[in-house]
């Protein structure tokens, strides 16, 4: 009885020194066919920045109707310069997934890459309107795109897999490629050097909207590349609306008067078109609608009107066929028009003209002048042109058992919504297997291309040690173990 005690205390004894040691390490071992799926990047973060658009007291901003997710993608890429190449965007939370396998089909990660793509597509569709000088990407054909990064592992009889992180590779237009390292301080240049007089905001809105009608021609060819934003306004003197509305915002930004881009359709009597505008906010907190564009008429009729400027909802113009504002200039809250858009919502447009030093009045529903003008139909967009589009790239690392890699990419277009618009099909989705990582093929009908950096696949696709399988043996040690010691004792004895 004696030796049976001794015998269960030294089995207990090494239990807690031997197997209580393998059992904890057990735990924190994989289970033993687990397949772990990782990428590795270079990572290039951007340091430069450009000056800052409005975001002082009473400014209205589209960053602040994105969700966390937007945001996060919105503020990594605020500061970009045209020298940037690329920016690694590790998401606000990660997006799964579940696929049966290692290679995961269309429909299992489609819903996934719809997320991703919405938090993009929202992320642009803010940050280009709130910061009008970030003008030099170049989308479509060759242009600006981004990568998802996915990584996986077994889970529940299937894959987990997870979307953590984007690489976004920036494209430079053509036109500003030669002149990449100026082109932001000139247009800053630009708009420092700007002359805007008066005291009051009104008399400064003024002076903006004469200073540009005078400085900047209608592009009516719209062949001019620089057209579409303010450095071609600015600089070369030469803009469609697009380009007029956008120096408008940056020079009301730099005084301090909070400016908002619109997108919409404009409508006169003899066309319709794609169209932008502003809505400036004045000294009675109210917002009113400015429109520099059609009220340029310096060209062909040697003036500038005011038919449009700090408008309300109802009131009507004299000279452009005697339409109230909401008629002619038809707001969407759509900046872009595919699958992922958000809405977004402007501010509450004062339903009459701003008054200068009475606030707002209310407008009779006739217009009062002496004569009946001519009417007059600015020029508006009758085609479109191929512009701007992203193309979406995913780039998911999958395993056999004999540790080959495949990638599978999937591209997607993203088109913003303006003057300059697009006549390819959107979102269209296109399936393709690719050897390697760094391969570049053909996409889809639209014949896009795009070249995916090298990635390193770290692929862990061997059978794990598993240190429970040592368990029995440990067991039968002990025991042996035990026998030997309480022999030795007993001898001694």
């Amino acid at each position: 009885m004696k030796n049976l005690k001794a015998f269960v205390s030294l089995s207990i004894f090494i239990f807690v020194l031997v197997v209580f040691p393998v059992l904890v390490a057990a735990k924190e071992q994989r289970p033993h066919n687990e397949t772990v799926y990782t990428l590795t990047a270079p990572t290039r973060y951007v340091e430069s920045k450009s000056y800052s658009s409005y975001f002082s007291s009473g400014a209205f901003n589209f960053y602040d109707q994105l969700d966390n997710g937007q945001k996060t993608i919105y503020n990594a890429l605020k500061n970009i310069s045209p020298t940037s190449k690329q920016v690694n965007i590790k998401l606000y939370q990660p997006v799964t997934f579940k696929a049966a396998g290692t290679n995961p089909t269309p429909k299992e990660k489609q819903a996934a890459m719809d997320e991703v793509s919405r938090q993009v597509q929202g992320a642009l569709d803010a940050l280009l309107k709130d910061f009008p000088e970030i003008f030099w990407l170049k989308f479509g054909q060759n242009g600006c795109s981004y990568e998802m990064q996915m990584s996986g592992q077994p889970s529940g009889g299937g894959y987990l897999f997870s979307i953590k992180s984007i690489t976004f590779h920036t494209v430079i237009m053509d036109t500003y490629a030669p002149i990449k390292d100026t082109i932001v301080s000139t247009l800053n240049n630009a708009v420092e050097s700007f002359l805007v007089t008066g005291q009051s905001r009104f008399e400064k809105v003024l002076s903006i909207h004469d200073g540009l009608a005078n400085r900047i021609a209608y592009d009516k060819t719209f062949s001019f590349e620089r057209a579409y934003d303010a450095y071609g306004a600015l600089i070369d003197g030469l803009a469609v609306c697009e380009g007029y509305s956008e120096a408008f915002k940056l020079i009301c930004d730099k005084n301090g008067i909070p400016c908002v881009l619109v997108v919409g359709t404009g409508i006169t009597s003899a066309v319709s078109g794609p169209h932008m505008w502003n809505m400036v906010r004045m000294e009675d907190g109210k917002w009113y609608c400015v429109d520099v564009t059609w009220d340029d008429q310096t060209e062909d009729h040697g003036r500038i009107y005011y038919d449009f400027f700090l408008v309300g909802r109802n009131t009507k113009d004299i000279y452009f066929g005697n339409k109230m504002f909401y008629q002619s200039h038809q707001a969407s809250g759509f900046i872009s028009d595919t699958k992922y858009s958000k809405e977004f919502a402007y501010p509450n447009l004062s339903l009459t003209a701003y008054v200068p030093g009475h606030g707002n009045t209310t407008e009779t529903t006739e217009s009062t002048h002496d004569t009946s003008p001519t009417v007059i139909a600015p020029p508006m967009p009758t085609f479109t042109t191929g512009q701007p589009v992203i193309i979406t790239t995913t780039i998911s690392t999958t395993g056999t058992k004999k540790a080959t890699d495949r990638t599978t990419v999937n591209t997607t277009t993203i088109k913003a919504k303006s003057e300059k618009t697009s006549s390819i099909e959107l979102n269209k989705m296109n399936e393709q297997t690719l050897p390697s990582v760094t391969d570049t093929d053909q996409k889809s009908a639209t014949t896009f291309s795009t070249s995916s950096n090298n990635i390193k696949t770290e692929i862990n696709n061997s059978k794990s040690f598993s240190v429970l399988s040592l368990v029995p043996y440990a067991f039968v040690l002990i025991i042996v173990i035990a026998i030997i010691i309480l022999y030795i004792v007993k001898k001694r004895i």
